[in-house]
């Protein structure tokens, strides 16, 4: 394992325990920056695979998962969900 993924991995892993608590919590951060950040944590993924850091490239996957939950978890706390369902005709 090279110093870069060590690095990267640590962080990575830092970063994923700190999300349990805003995905178990009430609120949620807005759904754009969720969103955002979901976006451009899914790019890091095949970054990293492809500079062949391969344990920040599992943490990242951990990561990008708990930003993508709290992105489903801030639209349906918002109804985005259920307004985006009636306009395209699905009660």
């Amino acid at each position: 394992m090279s110093w870069q993924d060590m690095v990267m991995t640590c962080g990575q892993f830092i970063f994923a325990v700190s999300l349990i608590p805003t995905i178990r919590a009430k609120e949620k951060p807005a759904w754009s920056t969720s969103l955002m950040t979901s976006i451009v944590s899914t790019a890091y993924i095949p970054t990293l695979w492809s500079l062949g850091l391969y344990v920040s490239f599992v943490a990242t996957i951990l990561v990008t998962l708990g930003w993508w939950t709290l992105f489903f978890q801030s639209c349906l706390a918002k109804g985005r969900v259920k307004k985006l369902c009636k306009k395209r005709g699905r009660s």
